[in-house]
Order: C-alpha cells, then sequence, then structure tokens
C-alpha cells in the first residue's frame, strides 16, 4: 500500500520524533490554517503545504490569492492537487500506536498483562512483574 521509501522515511521521523522534543511529528503534519492533521494536503508554489479544504476557504474570500503563513501572493490563484507523499505520511502517522514518550509496554509479561508503565517496566528493574 505505502512505497518502501515512503515508509522509510517515515520511519525516521516517527523515531526522530522520540529522539527530540523540538518540533513533535505530530506538528510537521499539521496544517497551519485549521492547526489539525493536514486533510486533503495540498503544497502551494511556496512549498507550504495546506489542507485543501482550509486553501479554498481562504482564497474564496478574498481578491488576492496569499499564502496563509509566509504571505507570499501568488499572481493567480495556483492549481491545488493533493500532495499524494504527504498525504500517505498523514495516514501512517494517524495508524501509528499511540504510546506516549515515557510510556513502555512489557515485553516479558503474558499478553494479557502487559502494562504501559512510566519510562521502564518493572522487569528492566528486576522488580516484581508487571
Amino acid at each position: 500500500m505505502y512505497s518502501p521509501e515512503l515508509k522509510l522515511i517515515y520511519l525516521f521521523f516517527f523515531f526522530l520524533d522520540f529522539a527530540t522534543t523540538n518540533v513533535p511529528l505530530a506538528e510537521e503534519l499539521q496544517c497551519s490554517a485549521c492547526l489539525d492533521v493536514f486533510t486533503d494536503p495540498v503544497t502551494i508554489p511556496c512549498r507550504q503545504s495546506f489542507c485543501e479544504n482550509c486553501l479554498d476557504q481562504c482564497w474564496d474570500n478574498r481578491l488576492d490569492c496569499k499564502c496563509p503563513s509566509c504571505n507570499e501572493t501568488f499572481s493567480k490563484r495556483p492549481d491545488l492537487k493533493i500532495n499524494p507523499e504527504l498525504r500517505e505520511a498523514v495516514q501512517l502517522f494517524k495508524e501509528k500506536p499511540s504510546l506516549s514518550k515515557s510510556e513502555v509496554v512489557c515485553d516479558i509479561c503474558d499478553d494479557d498483562r502487559k502494562l504501559k508503565r512510566p519510562s521502564v517496566c518493572s522487569h528492566s528493574l528486576s522488580l516484581s512483574p508487571c
């Protein structure tokens, strides 16, 4: 379903997201107009990306077409086309498990008893089982 290259790029950013707190992956996949994860993402000539609907709503109410983020003005309204790579990255992001950075699932306990634990599982500290 997803190209191997896209999966590799996504995994890179997924693990980078856990390694750094500067820019979470969710922010990279967030429309700066609606502040939600992209829906039908489009990339305009200034290389900014937005939800297609957000740009349509913005530009339908204006005489000029400006980027909502950097304010670059376009001489004519850009033809909006869905960015397939960005859409796939958003889909992969939405499918990722939602463990927080500080939670781990014990790999030793049987499946019925696996718990989310803060930072480290008690097994890794040689304490009682989960």
